[in-house]
């Protein structure tokens, strides 16, 4: 659960400062964007991107893993695991790249179902 905590507090420090970092090139270059940057921890970015979960479940049952096989290759819990295919939470790019390896396949393709 701390850990959880933790993860969630990642993504919310490192949207921040992507947003910072948006801010900061629109103040040195003078140019406004019309555009958002927008976030997986955005809902309709992900609904546009997709869920990286369903990837991951699609993935994990095509191998045959039950979600205790893979939190364990990964070393995760199940419960969070199971948060991540089900989109209420997101990996961290360490952990997104563990899962790919697992998988053989890139951090991206993990975002479409085999």
């Amino acid at each position: 659960m701390l850990r959880d905590k933790m993860i969630d507090r990642w993504v919310e420090e490192l949207d921040k400062e992507i947003l910072d970092l948006q801010a900061l090139r629109e103040e040195v270059t003078g140019d406004q964007t019309n555009e958002v940057v927008r976030t997986l921890t955005d809902p309709d970015y992900r609904a546009e991107v997709g869920n990286i979960g369903d990837g991951i479940r699609s993935r994990r049952n095509q191998a045959k893993m039950t979600q205790d096989d893979l939190a364990d290759e990964i070393g995760i819990g199940r419960s969070m695991l199971a948060q991540i295919e089900r989109g209420s939470k997101v990996p961290t790019m360490v952990l997104g790249r563990q899962i790919a390896k697992v998988f053989k396949c890139s951090m991206e393709e993990l975002f479409e179902e085999v």
